[in-house]
């Protein structure tokens, strides 16, 4: 019922984001990865204010690569980036940025365990997340086709989760947008 629930916000956001207006625009479109998730990215360039919006829907794998977990969580980015610095040659152009953003999930959160003992599972419920979010990255665009973007996200927020021996909901901060913080991310993008 969660589930349901933050996968209609996630629609409604990018719906609201491909409502934009369309003026001097170019859209992006491609696949994010990292250490923290794969998934879909959405970029709007708005070339007359020197920023582009990003919109990221990625499964988090927490737990998933050292067989603790089972279950993928679900998280979603939007982020406003304005560009600091441009930079051209003749056959790549690169763009310096940082940007304000927000994140929602239903992901599991940081465990003591984690880097103590790796045969110990997770046990800690999914929970959901509502972050705010700050990005730093740059853009490599080869032609006019083609962009790789290279990006790092902190994200500062509360994680809401049902508690698995009290069955109260327990609430914290949601240590894994720290501790995730250094994971680089890499996008590969065509412009259309």
């Amino acid at each position: 019922m969660i589930v349901r629930r933050i996968l209609h916000i996630i629609v409604v956001l990018a719906a609201a984001l491909l409502c934009t207006d369309a003026g001097a625009q170019r859209v992006g479109a491609g696949i994010f990865n990292s250490l923290k998730g794969f998934g879909l990215q959405l970029d709007s360039d708005h070339f007359e204010d020197f920023y582009f919006d990003s919109f990221t829907v990625y499964a988090d794998i927490y737990g998933i690569p050292t067989a603790r977990s089972n279950a993928p969580g679900i998280k979603a980015n939007y982020s406003r980036n304005y560009v600091l610095k441009v930079l051209e040659s003749q056959y790549v152009g690169f763009d310096l940025y940082v940007g304000p953003g927000c994140t929602l999930g239903y992901v599991k959160d940081f465990e003591v365990n984690y880097f103590r003992d790796t045969s110990v599972p997770l046990v800690k419920n999914h929970g959901v997340v509502a972050a705010l979010s700050g990005t730093f990255g740059c853009r490599f665009e080869f032609g006019r086709r083609i962009l790789i973007d290279l990006s790092f996200c902190l994200d500062a927020g509360l994680h809401i989760r049902k508690d698995e021996e009290m069955g109260n909901i327990s609430v914290g901060l949601y240590k894994n947008g720290i501790f995730q913080t250094p994971y680089p991310q890499v996008t590969i993008l065509t412009v259309f």
